[in-house]
């Protein structure tokens, strides 16, 4: 007997020889479908919960031996699904669409993958009264579409490698019909029409692709995609026997060669295929994209570098003009590029290069001719140079430049020359820039913004500031920006600098002012810092879909500059593991980001060789940190603070007694905080813990030998020394019973961790005396402490007594009640409580900051079979203040799952990284 299920595009079970529908019953079939969906024994507690959500326990258990006695008469075997807690559906009777797609993916054949790929997940299926099934549902379908749009994408970009136009096409269409409202399938579509020939085709998918956008999200289409269809209606018609085409932008020389690329549009669960989009699909999914892209963005691994979206504009690069005559001027120059820069940028017909990538790229040389200086700009995608000469006679300036660009018949140069006092050096750089696009273009464009002074002493205190922050001279840098905003309060620019490297030095304030007056005045900001600007803020309040997305659209649009790709690296270091991803993701935008600025930004250096350090990689941690360390100021907290960390992970030379002393000049905070990195980032060494030990038993500073004492408990937890860990503990309390109550709680968090009842309840009785009195933040933290201590204890009374006083307390701060659920989420793992631990976890949200709770929702998605999910929030845990005492379990589940999933270079990696938390770093 040969029994198909068919779980795409519907649900059924038919017999392969005749035709004939074999189960009809919806929860059987439903019961089949998450049998079929997993590799994993699936425990009878997780079928009621989906099923039946509402009945009672023996009403569940009933009605589940009735699908299972169903289902064996439906199917005509005896053994449809063994097991007794834990089921299995016997695989050998049954072939399964869903099963040849997912073998089709891991082998890359995505052609056969496509085969089988008929439609959405049990599209159109629906159990009344099991939202929990439904929910179930959703999240399998989203990542079942992803997958088929990756291997479209694989296909299509194949083709496109290949030169294979038709089938280029042939593909783009399908992820065009799969993904509507992605600008970047649609441009990518469109570049294959017009490579086709067929221009009308590709202007007519953009007014689809506009009207799809503005149907489904109400707003307008990308800018840059309408510029394209507009060039592409106004070029010339081609002559019989050739191609006329608008230029197209070469930033895509720096495109990844990875077969999958950003995605910023939320999953859809359109049907694969080119077919036509009805009005009912439409308004279906219309409430599944905008609820996704409200909730979710998917994060590029760190195997995809994002690539510039190629939108037919051209890119210009100014390179710093020559100045003559006068030495004392040679600050035009570089004022010159970042003015021009700024009028060249002409939305739809010219993009040009962040003045500072081009300086960095050029060695800060006047008049960047000579070397390979235009060939290091080409590199960052120019395919437009603009050179130039300044010759100063007095106070009086006469301005030449030159633009060179190739319009595929060969070099092509237009000049231009303004002159003038020195004074009215803006109106001459719009002049020049207007003359240089009327040259180009033939006709008028309007004005860029020029981020807002017409004040010269400004502009030159702005450049000394650029010139201080690409040699991270943090300190002053802020200095003079300080003075450009102190001569024109206005300067848009400076503040919004400005408040950039405050947010590095953590002075005062760390930049809030700086930034609010930069919100206040983002309407004079280029457009590329207004983006960033609007991006960083949506990061600051949560928002973190549109932060990220407002991250991609910048890196997309301007590839050439390292700030944003900074800051999408800094946002998946930090904001990707809340919603269960992996730090390496960062990987790819923090390298683009060290490629176009080789010297600033330290946390670049740093997080790279952090990544470095936890593949074993010692030798390129120490390579990316040298250079830093070298040119950077030495008395920048920030660097300060990394060389430290670098030293204590073995990445420096160093000895005990001078890191101790370091050490214990800091802040205790600090201390903490370096240690902690440090022992995150290769494990602990030798190093590490002789540091460690000797702060704890330093008796002049109890601040710090509290600190000590209790990474000290850390490591041990680390390492699995269960009786270490409660003698540290005992030996902690002797000094400071709270600052032992609060490690202790630290150590709670390692849901292994094998400790006495007793402990964990004693800890919890002296953090709920400290705190019952407290109402600050600090009380309040407390006090969920105690409760999470209550929880790994099995002081049930004393957890009921806490959680009461946490209720039905006032109002809370924001933060509370996610911190609240999560250490409900851990009780109910304590008492095995399965459905209680996915509750609370959902109660969470999507974005999950506790490494506890995110441990916790790896380890529910493994119970429930979703083990590629379950492995990126394993991969996600560590990461956090509570990072040393969770990274070693995390690590050994993750590697599990690889070796169950039959990866097994994976599994020997993970497991080998693990092993840095035990000790065994030599």
């Amino acid at each position: 007997m040969s029994l198909h299920l068919k779980l795409f595009g519907g649900l059924s079970l038919v017999d392969g020889d005749t035709g004939t529908v074999r189960v009809t019953r919806r929860h059987r079939l439903a019961a089949l479908a998450i049998l079929a969906s997993t590799d994993r024994p699936v425990p009878r507690e997780r079928l009621l919960a989906l099923l039946w959500p509402d009945s009672s326990d023996e009403g569940g258990r009933h009605s589940l031996g009735q699908v299972l006695y169903g289902l064996r008469q439906d199917v005509g075997l005896a053994e449809v699904v063994a097991g007794a807690s834990d089921l299995t559906l016997q695989r050998a009777s049954f072939t399964c669409d869903l099963w040849t797609f997912r073998k089709a993916i891991a082998d890359r054949d995505y052609r056969s993958a496509l085969e089988v790929y008929d439609g959405p997940f049990l599209d159109g299926i629906h159990l009344p009264g099991a939202d929990p099934f439904d929910r179930w549902c959703e999240e399998e379908r989203a990542v079942l579409a992803r997958q088929a749009r990756d291997a479209m994408e694989a296909l299509a970009l194949a083709a496109d490698a290949a030169n294979d136009v038709g089938e280029a096409i042939r593909w783009w269409r399908q992820l065009a019909a799969a993904d509507p409202i992605s600008s970047r399938v649609a441009l990518s579509l469109m570049r294959a029409l017009v490579m086709s020939g067929d221009r009308a085709a590709a202007v007519q998918h953009a007014r689809v692709h506009a009207a799809v956008v503005r149907a489904e999200l109400d707003v307008d289409a990308d800018p840059l995609l309408l510029a394209y269809a507009e060039e592409l209606k106004n070029a010339p018609v081609a002559p019989a026997g050739g191609t006329s085409l608008p230029p197209i932008s070469t930033s895509s020389a720096t495109a990844s060669s990875s077969a999958s690329g950003p995605r910023t549009s939320a999953p859809s669960p359109a049907r694969v295929g080119s077919r036509r989009i009805s009005r009912k699909w439409m308004a279906a999914v219309t409430i599944l994209i905008v609820a996704a892209l409200a909730v979710a963005v998917r994060f590029p691994t760190h195997r995809e570098l994002v690539r510039p979206a190629a939108t037919g504009i051209p890119v210009a690069a100014v390179i710093p003009f020559d100045v003559r005559g006068d030495s004392s001027r040679a600050f035009l120059g570089e004022a010159l590029s970042a003015l021009l820069s700024t009028r060249l940028d002409a939305p739809g017909v010219l993009r040009t290069l962040e003045s500072n990538a081009v300086l960095n790229a050029v060695g800060g040389r006047p008049g960047g001719r000579g070397d390979d200086a235009d060939a290091r700009v080409t590199a960052l995608g120019a395919s437009v140079l603009v050179h130039g000469t300044v010759v100063v006679f007095g106070d009086h300036l006469e301005i030449h430049a030159e633009l060179t660009t190739s319009d595929g018949s060969g070099a092509r140069v237009l000049r231009a020359t303004v002159s003038g006092t020195a004074d009215s050096l803006f109106a001459l750089a719009d002049q020049l820039g207007a003359a240089l696009l009327v040259a180009r273009e033939g006709r008028v464009l309007g004005r860029s913004l020029s981020g807002g002074t017409v004040s010269m002493p400004a502009l030159k205190a702005f450049l000394s500031g650029e010139r201080a922050l690409r040699a991270w001279q943090l300190n002053e840098a802020i200095a003079s920006y300080r003075e450009a905003v102190q001569i024109d309060s206005s300067y848009a620019m400076a503040w919004y600098r400005l408040s950039f490297a405050l947010a590095w030095t953590k002075e005062g304030d760390g930049g809030a002012a700086a930034r609010a007056m930069t919100s206040r005045l983002a309407s004079q900001l280029p457009p590329r810092q207004a983006l960033l600007v609007s991006a960083l803020e949506a990061r600051a309040a949560g928002d973190y879909a549109n932060a990220e997305r407002g991250l991609v659209t910048l890196v997309q649009r301007y590839s050439d500059d390292a700030d944003p790709w900074a800051e999408l690296g800094e946002f998946r270091m930090h904001v990707g593991p809340f919603r269960g991803q992996p730090t390496t993701d960062a990987e790819a935008p923090l390298a683009r980001a060290l490629v176009l600025d080789s010297v600033g930004h330290p946390e670049v250096r740093y997080h790279l060789a952090q990544l470095a350090l936890e593949r074993g990689d010692i030798a390129r941690a120490r390579a990316l940190v040298a250079p830093l360390l070298a040119s950077a100021d030495r008395s920048d907290r920030t660097v300060g603070l990394l060389r430290l960390a670098m030293a204590l992970s073995g990445g420096l030379p160093a000895d005990t007694a001078t890191l101790v002393r370091l050490l214990r000049e800091m802040a205790p905070r600090d201390a903490a905080t370096i240690a902690r990195i440090a022992v995150f980032s290769v494990g602990v060494t030798p190093l590490a813990r002789a540091v460690v030990e000797s702060l704890s038993v330093t008796p002049d500073s109890r601040d710090h030998q509290r600190v000590g004492l209790a990474l000290a408990q850390e490591m041990a937890v680390a390492r699995e020394r269960w009786s270490d860990v409660v003698t540290i503990g005992a030996s902690l309390a002797a000094m400071d019973s709270v600052a032992a109550a609060d490690a202790w709680s630290t150590v709670a968090s390692s849901l292994d961790a094998v400790i006495p009842a007793a402990e964990w309840r004693r800890a919890g009785d002296v953090l709920e005396r400290a705190s019952v009195r407290d109402t600050s933040p600090l009380g309040l933290r407390r006090r969920l402490s105690a409760l999470k201590l209550a929880a790994r204890g099995g002081d049930e009374s004393g957890y009921a007594r806490r959680l009461s006083g946490l209720v039905h307390r006032g109002r809370a701060p924001g933060w509370f009640a996610a911190e609240l659920n999560v250490v409900q989420a851990l009780h109910a793992d304590a008492a095995g409580d399965t459905m209680g631990v996915q509750r609370a976890l959902d109660a969470v949200g999507a974005a999950i900051e506790s490494p506890t709770g995110r441990l916790l929702r790896a380890r529910s998605l493994e119970r429930s079979g979703q083990l590629e999910a379950a492995s990126r929030w394993y991969l996600s845990a560590p990461w956090g203040a509570d990072g040393v005492v969770l990274t070693r379990p995390a690590l050994q589940h993750a590697s599990a799952i690889a070796a169950a999933r039959g990866k097994r270079a994976d599994a020997a990696q993970l497991a080998a990284r693990a092993a840095h938390f035990g000790g065994e770093v030599k």
